[in-house]
């Protein structure tokens, strides 16, 4: 008898002990919100950066917006401070300090009940290991200018860190076909490296690739964030439009639906003929650049102080290489004799920078404050202030009121909004229906000055 008692608590340890070493866990974040948005709305002019069309003569030109429309309405809204989402993670304890990870992470929208249309773990795909090197990441990723990007001022959140795509620096909040590797922290550094893939067997450039390097450093009372990203060959990802298409749109580095890269057009004759009737090749949108520097500084116990500095730039240099390629682009004598296409110049799409201060002052230890300004040099400025109240250590109530100042944004001169604050951020691409139906989604409306103000509550589990 006594064996037998012995046994069983040997054998109910060695079972305790071994689902110590493996553990798989539910998680998620639900942001919920009453907003006001006032002189909000839809018009032609938000997309960003525009229309690109392809005339006779190969010679690629802008399109420009239309008059914006305005209105104002009372609604509930998804996501304005933290991303309403849900996952699974897990890691197992391989033994010598080595452990295998995993991460499911997809998007709950709670005005509707929907997820994203574009994948049930949109947010995150990935397995990979960890030890005293780091930490290897191989599948669909956050993308790390992301995440530099939400920790360049105090207090952040959704509707500020929406600057990445007022600039267009972070070109997608995920990255597909990732692969990356995070360092342990090394005195207070820690680096992030990832590239995505093209997955394409021919070299073709239909799915884009990227490189992405993140740094943080903690030293004092002084944390500072920055990162670099370069997409290449950004492209109409699942286009099925033929060339002669009045519109073929390119990926969409908002994480929504609107056209950003949107290219259309391609109709241009080569020796008198046509070019082929599909040819995804020639779909390119061009290359996303972006870069990011920023400082955060506790000024005493209670107050931080952050200031940053964001870059993004787009050209089309791959649309209109592969545009020539296609077309077989020729030479002056040739162009002069008829027997080919006037080759198209390649020419930036935007490029503009935004300077950031913020402060964040924890009254108490259950409130916390924060004020936060921008301005970019699109002639465009955000206004941002918040309050944030801890119930307990998974709960939290939140009042934010924004006010976006737009002026004409950019795109070569054009009157488009690119460049342009929204006074409110959160998940666009839900399903079954939007945020708020008729309010853009993509870009500020140009010469408008829009706000936005809430109450909602953050919930952890």
């Amino acid at each position: 008898m006594k064996k037998s008692l012995f046994a069983l608590a040997a054998l109910g340890a060695f079972a305790s002990a071994a689902q110590a070493q493996s553990s798989v866990t539910l998680f998620g974040v639900i942001d919920t919100s009453a907003t006001y948005i006032q002189n909000g709305g839809a018009s032609g002019s938000t997309t960003a950066p525009g229309v690109m069309t392809q005339s006779g003569t190969n010679s690629a030109t802008l399109g420009t917006g239309t008059s914006p429309q305005t209105g104002s309405a009372f609604s509930m809204y998804d996501s304005q401070i933290a991303s309403s989402s849900w996952g699974i993670k897990g890691t197992e304890d391989l033994g010598g300090g080595l452990k295998a990870n995993f991460l499911l992470n997809g998007d709950a929208n709670t005005n509707a009940g929907g997820t994203d249309q574009r994948g049930v773990f949109r947010r995150a795909a990935w397995a990979g290991l960890s030890g005293s090197f780091g930490e290897v990441r191989i599948g669909r990723q956050l993308n790390p200018i992301v995440t530099a990007s939400a920790g360049l001022l105090p207090v952040m959140g959704n509707t500020v860190n929406g600057v990445r795509t007022t600039l267009g620096y972070s070109a997608g909040d995920q990255n597909s076909n990732a692969i990356g590797y995070i360092t342990p922290m090394m005195n207070g550094l820690q680096l992030e490296l990832q590239y995505a893939a093209n997955n394409t067997i021919d070299g073709g450039m239909t799915d884009g690739t990227a490189m992405n390097v993140r740094a943080f450093y903690s030293i004092g009372n002084a944390e500072i964030n920055a990162a670099y990203q370069k997409r290449t060959s950004a492209s109409a990802t699942g286009n099925t439009a033929a060339c002669g298409a009045s519109a073929a749109y390119a990926t969409n580095p908002n994480g929504g639906t609107a056209n950003y890269y949107a290219v259309g057009g391609n109709t241009a004759a080569v020796g008198g003929g046509s070019i082929q009737s599909t040819c995804p090749e020639a779909n390119y949108g061009g290359d996303v650049t972006g870069y990011l520097a920023g400082i955060k500084y506790k000024v005493t116990p209670a107050i931080q102080l952050g200031f940053g500095w964001a870059h993004g730039e787009g050209d089309n240099t791959n649309y209109i290489t592969g545009l020539n390629t296609m077309n077989k682009a020729g030479t002056a004598a040739e162009v002069a004799a008829g027997t080919k296409a006037v080759a198209a110049t390649a020419a930036s799409i935007y490029n503009a920078n935004a300077f950031m201060v913020g402060v964040g002052y924890q009254a108490t230890p259950t409130l916390l404050l924060g004020a936060n300004y921008i301005v970019a040099t699109t002639d465009s400025s955000m206004y941002n202030l918040q309050a944030r109240y801890s119930l307990s250590k998974r709960t939290m109530l939140y009042f934010q009121g924004t006010m976006a100042k737009n002026g004409a944004g950019t795109l070569n001169g054009s009157t488009t909004g690119f460049g342009n604050f929204m006074p409110i951020g959160g998940n666009t691409g839900t399903s079954p229906s939007a945020q708020v139906q008729g309010f853009s989604t993509s870009a500020g409306l140009p010469n408008t000055t829009m706000s936005a103000y809430g109450v909602g509550i953050i919930h952890t589990f």
